[in-house]
C-alpha cells in the first residue's frame, strides 16, 4: 500500500489470471461477504494487479482487502 497524493495505491501479486476484488469497510469485525467492492481488476499472466483509490472525505477509519470471488 502507498499513497500517492489524495490516492492508497494497492498492489497485489500471486494469482495469476484472476479477477481481484478491493473490497472496503468502516468496521473490521464485519465478515468479508459483509464488506464493500470498490474495486475490481484483472492481474496479469505474472499475477500482478494494482487498484488506485481515492481516500474517502470525511470517513475517519477505512479497512480494505484484496479478495477473490
Amino acid at each position: 500500500i502507498a499513497m500517492l497524493g489524495t490516492n492508497l495505491v494497492f498492489t497485489a501479486s500471486g494469482w495469476a489470471n484472476q479477477t481481484n476484488y478491493l473490497i472496503a469497510s468502516t468496521d473490521l469485525t464485519l465478515p468479508p461477504s459483509q464488506w464493500t467492492t470498490i474495486a475490481t481488476n484483472f492481474s496479469d499472466l505474472s499475477g500482478n494487479c494494482m487498484f488506485t483509490n481515492a481516500i474517502p472525505a470525511g470517513v475517519p477509519a477505512q479497512f480494505y482487502r484484496i479478495s477473490l470471488p
